[in-house]
């Protein structure tokens, strides 16, 4: 993807390589958004995104204050591996679940590994099933950049980057 600064266009990328694991990437205004095999989001993401486990990853950056990428003060994170509500009825191929959608509690994966945001002095939060917030999330600030550090350990999808 093109730099995560001011002026740029909507942007969508699609790999696969030679041992057929695929990577999506998605970039706009106010998103980020990747999804695949977890070396390929690394590849499509310029090494952005980097995730130790699980093998299958999809990863958004929302701004949620409606601005840029260098003048956002509010990121939404949201990264996952699979994710499956409780009772789900997947085909055997596990290609759909028809109508089958179980019910709660939803269960997800929950993945390990590194998110670069845009540089700032961000504090992070994992956020609870409810929204409100969880544990301080590390971010390392160095070489003009900020890298949100993820975790199992959080129990959460969604992590909350403010200014």
């Amino acid at each position: 993807p093109p730099p995560l600064s001011p002026p740029f266009k909507s942007y969508l990328d699609w790999q696969i390589n030679d041992n057929k694991k695929a990577g999506f990437s998605a970039l706009g205004p106010g998103v980020m958004f990747c999804v695949g095999d977890r070396e390929m989001v690394a590849r499509v993401s310029r090494q952005r995104i980097q995730i130790q486990s699980p093998d299958f990853v999809a990863v958004a950056l929302t701004i949620l204050n409606g601005k840029q990428w260098t003048e956002a003060d509010r990121i939404l994170l949201t990264v996952c591996g699979r994710c499956e509500n409780v009772g789900m009825g997947f085909s055997q191929d596990r290609r759909t679940i028809g109508s089958k959608w179980g019910g709660p509690p939803a269960r997800i994966e929950a993945p390990a590994g590194t998110v670069e945001v845009p540089p700032a002095p961000w504090t992070c939060h994992a956020l609870k099933p409810n929204g409100s917030l969880g544990p301080v999330v590390p971010v390392k600030n160095e070489n003009n950049k900020s890298i949100v550090s993820i975790s199992p350990e959080f129990q959460t999808m969604w992590y909350l980057l403010t200014k």
